[in-house]
């Protein structure tokens, strides 16, 4: 693949600065994205970006600049690259793989801590069942130590009625 500086760009076109601006700055605004120089920043316009325009060109003979600029964006798939070194790409990968390894890390002790959270949860689990069943056992000796007293004091009372003595011979003991 060839590149062009902006110059040598629009000769290959055969269009004004103007238009070309115009162009490029509609291109942009719709999301196509130019090659730009690594070092420089600049940039610099490939055999597609000649493809580009001259789908603009002649689609822009049947609709408005924007329709076609839409239409072209839309249709091709642009992809963003710059002139990378394999050093680069080598130091690049080596920072991804060490996040790889301290992500795995992580992850590997947010297993083993949700494992001592489950085991946890588990024992806290089997003491609230023994409470409770220990609370339930209390619950139903204290309801029949209750129907207990409740009997005695209903005997008590009847046996009371039964044997009425006057109050002045409350003492005495016959």
């Amino acid at each position: 693949m060839q590149y062009y500086e902006k110059d040598q760009f629009i000769k290959k076109l055969v269009i004004t600065e103007s238009l070309f601006k115009k162009y490029s700055a509609q291109l942009v605004k719709d999301g196509y994205v130019f090659v730009t120089d690594g070092e420089t920043g600049k940039r610099i316009y490939s055999d597609k970006d000649i493809t580009t325009f001259e789908q603009i060109t002649e689609l822009k003979k049947t609709m408005t600049l924007e329709q076609a600029i839409k239409l072209v964006v839309k249709g091709n798939v642009v992809t963003s690259y710059n002139s990378v070194t394999p050093e680069i790409l080598d130091s690049k990968l080596d920072m991804i793989l060490e996040q790889q390894v301290i992500t795995n890390s992580r992850l590997e002790a947010l297993e083993k801590e949700n494992k001592a959270f489950k085991e946890e949860l588990t024992k806290v689990n089997e003491e609230l069942e023994q409470h409770k069943a220990i609370a339930n056992d209390r619950d139903s000796k204290l309801l029949e130590a209750i129907r207990g007293i409740q009997e005695t004091n209903k005997a008590l009372i009847e046996t009371a009625v039964t044997i009425k003595k006057p109050w002045w011979k409350f003492w005495s003991k016959q």
